[in-house]
């Protein structure tokens, strides 16, 4: 890849990461679950003993938030 190349995707990973941190900790985690430890809904349910409803409405709810954030 070429310097600006990186650069942007620095940038990105940053940009990302700075939206990551301005969601709700409930929010927060179901995403980190999901998609930096690869666990399902079940499995995060039963991680944090919520309701699986519950995991499915943070879940969907973090997605919107951080799409706001990034655009």
């Amino acid at each position: 890849p070429s310097p600006e190349e990186i650069l942007e995707q620095a940038q990105s990973i940053h940009e990302f990461r700075a939206a990551l941190l301005k969601l709700k900790p409930e929010h927060r985690a179901v995403l980190v679950m999901r998609y930096y430890l690869g666990y399902d809904d079940k499995t995060s349910a039963a991680k944090t003993q919520l309701p699986l409803s519950t995991i499915k409405w943070r879940l969907r709810a973090a997605r919107k938030s951080l799409k706001e954030l990034l655009q």
